[in-house]
């Protein structure tokens, strides 16, 4: 399942869709429904493995999970009496649903990871901070630090300069915008003007709000510390403003899940290996050398298709002199 969703991921990307190369390659759709069928048949095989549990009586019903299955299944179960069999209408809308689930929670940690990885490497100051909050919460041997959160997990809580990156990297770089149906009785106000939104598909665009002067000092300036600063401060965040999981009834479901895999990332990564950007020695591997840079707001490693960062974020990675001793 974890091959066939890495090889979806590679023929859905926007990216793919500008070159005719891809988006006319005749074994697209091929490869396309073989990795949907892998995806289909291993969750098809789960939700009913469940279904049967929860309707027959295996697992007790007022337990309810909070799995993204269990989830589905306890809210089913609540509106339809059990049945031998999971409905067919439920369960095709419930399998793209979980596929959807999947593919959002691995893509878009897996994009934050990155662009954290190349804001440290870019701000020396701030991956310092970063270090010596790690030192001091989980000791200065990074090699325990897999043990300490195994044995005492809470430490993760006690992380907040560590959180501020995370939410300052989220600030930056969003790994995903929302969209809202419109309403009669809703209206968008801009320059004087009332713009109605009935019939329309309303998008709020988080890196242009994330980045907006109005309501962020130094807007494409990378500062954890905006976090940290009490309220009144001029780096003092404007309520609403941070939306990279929305808010509301649609908000992120993995949001608590999503921060808490990046505070062990950076725990686990960031004492241990040191991170370098390599986009002039990809320029020079890829032939581009003379032609001009291109940056987005000052970032070479800008946004790309499906958030991701310009051409793949070549870095290299080498462990810390300290380690190697």
């Amino acid at each position: 399942m974890a091959r066939a969703l890495r090889n979806q991921i590679t023929w859905l990307d926007f990216g793919n869709e500008i070159n005719p190369l891809h988006r006319y390659n005749p074994f697209r759709p091929l490869i396309r429904w073989y990795n949907k069928r892998i995806l289909d048949r291993y969750i098809s095989h789960e939700l009913d493995h469940r279904y049967q549990s929860k309707a027959i009586g295996d697992i007790d019903r007022p337990r309810r999970g909070k799995s993204i299955i269990d989830l589905a299944l306890d809210t089913y179960l609540d509106g339809n009496a059990p049945t031998k069999t999971l409905n067919p209408t439920f369960k095709k809308f419930a399998l793209n649903q979980v596929i959807l689930f999947i593919f959002a929670g691995h893509d878009t940690t897996s994009s934050t990871i990155c662009y954290a990885l190349y804001l440290l490497s870019t701000h020396p100051s701030t991956l310092s901070s970063l270090r010596a909050e790690h030192d001091t919460v989980f000791g200065a041997d990074p090699s325990e630090a897999a043990a300490s959160i195994t044995k005492t997990p809470h430490l993760l809580n006690q992380l907040p300069y560590t959180l501020a990156v995370i939410k300052e990297t989220l600030r930056l770089f969003p790994a995903a915008s929302s969209t809202r149906s419109g309403e009669p009785d809703f209206h968008i106000v801009a320059d004087g003007m009332r713009f109605p939104t009935d019939g329309f598909l309303v998008w709020s665009l988080h890196q242009a709000l994330h980045r907006d002067p109005t309501f962020w000092a130094s807007p494409n300036a990378f500062l954890p510390e905006r976090w940290l600063v009490p309220a009144g401060a001029p780096l003092y965040p404007a309520k609403d403003t941070w939306r990279p999981f929305e808010f509301g009834p649609r908000n992120c479901l993995g949001q608590e899940l999503a921060v808490l895999e990046l505070k062990v990332v950076l725990v686990m990564v960031m004492r241990a290996f040191d991170v370098t950007e390599a986009y002039e020695e990809w320029d020079r591997l890829a032939g581009h050398v003379g032609r001009r840079r291109r940056t987005v707001a000052g970032e070479r490693a800008y946004q790309v298709g499906m958030q991701h960062p310009s051409e793949g974020f070549p870095c290299r990675v080498t462990v810390r002199a300290e380690q190697r001793l």
